[in-house]
């Protein structure tokens, strides 16, 4: 069980799936992107060490969706942008880049890049700095391209060892007709660029990935 601490008051939280968003009405969704203590927003919950899953019988913690962008990435493939939205706009910690940059394997520049946001912000992050709402967006639109290869690959039951954050990493950087030469990662700055990208991706066919 992945558990995530508020900065602000020291509760500690249960980090769940982004899909439990899925249909929630304005107030039990920010109930699950904030503190219920100080309404400190889960962007900003640290995560901590993984703890033993507790007992059917028992309270635990608190729920709470945080982005720390780590384990199954297809659940952010399963959730719409209107949730990608909701938890933008709850504030994403700027170290993330770095984090999804070192996942991908690729330079921190170019995904700071990517996102749109200042590779002095990314490098030397103000504790409690987080992303602007339209970079913290173009950021889990990047987590929602990974989960989408991924997806891909489980469903063509092929290729154990697929790293998908390394290939949408490569792919990123990779200029493509469809987009006028453009690289995907570049075209993710346009106001579309994030749709258009990931449209692009699902007409790719899974022989692309080997």
């Amino acid at each position: 069980m992945q558990l995530a601490l508020c900065p602000a008051c020291r509760v500690v939280y249960q980090v769940v799936s982004p899909t439990v968003l899925l249909g929630l009405d304005d107030e039990p969704a920010y109930d699950v992107t904030h503190c219920r203590l100080c309404e400190c927003a889960s962007g900003l919950f640290l995560p901590l060490k993984d703890a033993p899953a507790l007992a059917s019988d028992d309270i635990g913690f608190p729920a709470a969706v945080v982005p720390i962008l780590e384990g199954p990435h297809r659940d952010w493939c399963l959730v719409g942008p209107e949730q990608l939205v909701l938890l933008a706009n709850a504030g994403l910690r700027v170290r993330l880049v770095r984090h999804l940059a070192d996942e991908m394997r690729v330079p921190v520049a170019l995904v700071a890049e990517w996102v749109g946001s200042p590779l002095a912000d990314v490098l030397k992050p103000m504790p409690g700095k987080t992303l602007e709402l339209d970079q913290g967006l173009r950021l889990l639109w990047i987590a929602r391209l990974i989960g989408q290869v991924q997806e891909m690959i489980d469903g063509a039951g092929k290729y154990a060892d697929f790293n998908a954050p390394a290939w949408i990493g490569a792919w990123l950087q990779t200029a493509h007709p469809v987009l006028g030469g453009v690289t995907p990662g570049d075209y993710l700055l346009r106001s579309d660029g994030p749709q258009s990208v990931s449209d692009l991706l699902a007409r790719l066919e899974s022989g692309a990935y080997s």
